[in-house]
């Protein structure tokens, strides 16, 4: 049973502003005084040979102008209390040096990296940052954010996920900043110190992995019926290992949230490309699985239908009628885009390339997050990341590389929404992919550890 504290923590985390810690360090110190050890491998960072982190009393000294040193020394101040709070904390723990030196560094690192002083430059800091060194509290702020834009703040989806993405392919591709010497690089200039690390930050990043122009992205208010579905499935985590399991408690997430939440989803999904024509269109009749039987081998249709028979699926994945009763002639748009998801979710498997694990319905989750702003995949990425970062820390970061590379590739693709499924059932995927340039996703997520491990 999580603790209440936490809980509180945690929906506050979930209203405050976008790039501020307060409510990430009250978090952080919730779960430390209840025992809760969010990334035990962090340890054997701090142990890296070679590896002496900077502390605010090697930065008492004078630096030039534009130095490294004087960009540390700049910041330090801003981030005392953080510094101060990690030692109260885990005096004795060799993880709290390592937290220290993080906190002092991660502002060079954003110079570095050309992340801007804005919202969404801090959320790409903080992405990278759990990337390249995972820890408590970069680990709490991620997963915070995204319970953030799933619950409360649906239409700062873009911006949000657009920033974590960015920030966590740079920490991928990049060499490890904590290998790095900085107590070397104190008295070098910052450009000249990228040109010497080799740092490959192109002006302009690939679409759905920039940092966005800030706009005001405020806190909101958790809505009255914030669902308690949600703290039921975090404390009975064993239902994270059963697929239909999580995926049915978290499609029941939809009964618990008011008009206001409802008005901010709907704006958010008629933002996305074709969506607010499509979803004013009669919706598909769903197709029978009779007329799938017999389409030519290896077609769309016939794979379809070997994928439904041979696994007992539902054509529609989950009953459409238990989750958005009778459907209606003229169904509200987010209605529309929900029921048309479960007619074509697994469709999307096949021409996308997501095999049919449970690694991979993280990674659609954020491919169909990225396409339409489903909100059920939000929702999805949410809990499972929340139950990994309590339960089972060393799954978080394939929860995460899989969610940002499926948005990423989301992003990169057509809106598969729009496309005329139901005059290509006899057409051969890899036709299909040709004609619509469809590329198989890919991810670097290579490993994910049991939760029976943890």
């Amino acid at each position: 049973m999580i603790h209440p504290e936490i809980r509180t923590c945690f929906e506050a985390s979930f209203k405050t502003p976008l790039g501020q810690t307060q409510s990430v360090e009250a978090l952080f110190t919730a779960l430390s005084l209840h025992g809760t050890n969010v990334t035990p491998q962090y340890q054997a960072l701090s142990a890296q040979a070679g590896f002496t982190p900077i502390d605010k009393a090697q930065l008492e000294r004078p630096f030039a102008r534009g130095s490294v040193g004087a960009a540390l020394c700049h910041v330090s101040d801003m981030v005392s209390s953080f510094y101060q709070k990690t030692g109260e904390i885990e005096p004795h723990e060799p993880t709290a040096s390592l937290l220290r030196h993080i906190a002092l560094v991660g502002e060079l690192w954003r110079a570095l990296l050309n992340y801007p002083r804005t919202p969404s430059g801090d959320l790409s800091l903080h992405a990278f940052i759990a990337q390249q060194a995972p820890n408590k509290a970069s680990a709490l702020a991620l997963t915070a954010w995204l319970g953030r834009v799933a619950f409360t703040d649906p239409e700062a989806m873009k911006p949000v996920y657009d920033a974590l993405t960015c920030g966590w392919q740079d920490g991928a591709r990049l060499p490890s900043f904590l290998e790095v010497d900085w107590h070397g690089l104190l008295d070098m200039p910052v450009e000249t110190a990228r040109t010497h690390l080799r740092l490959d930050i192109p002006d302009t990043r690939p679409l759905g992995c920039a940092p966005l122009p800030s706009k005001s992205l405020k806190a909101t208010s958790l809505s009255d019926g914030f669902p308690e579905h949600l703290w039921a499935l975090i404390n009975a985590p064993e239902k994270a290992t059963d697929p239909y399991q999580i995926t049915s408690t978290v499609a029941a997430f939809g009964n618990g949230f008011d008009a206001a939440y409802s008005d901010a989803v709907e704006r958010m999904v008629l933002s996305f490309e074709g969506l607010k024509e499509i979803t004013s269109t009669p919706i598909p009749q769903t197709v029978k699985i009779e007329t799938l039987r017999d389409m030519p081998e290896g077609s769309l249709g016939q794979t379809f239908y070997r994928l439904i028979t041979d696994n007992n699926f539902d054509v529609e994945v989950l009953d459409p009628a238990s989750l958005f009763g009778a459907a209606q002639p003229d169904m509200p748009p987010v209605e529309w885009m929900n029921r048309r998801i479960l007619q074509l979710h697994d469709v999307f498997h096949l021409v996308a390339g997501y095999k049919q694990i449970g690694e991979d319905e993280i990674g659609i989750s954020g491919f169909q997050l990225a396409q339409i702003g489903q909100p059920y995949s939000a929702w999805f990425i949410a809990a499972v990341s929340l139950i990994s970062t309590l339960y089972f820390p060393a799954g978080l970061a394939p929860i995460l590389e899989l969610s940002f590379s499926g948005w990423k590739h989301g992003r990169e693709t057509r809106p598969l929404i729009l496309v005329d499924w139901e005059s290509l059932w006899g057409e051969q995927i890899s036709t299909i992919r040709q004609t619509y340039q469809i590329s198989p996703f890919a991810s670097g997520a290579t490993e994910f550890p049991s939760v029976a491990a943890d």
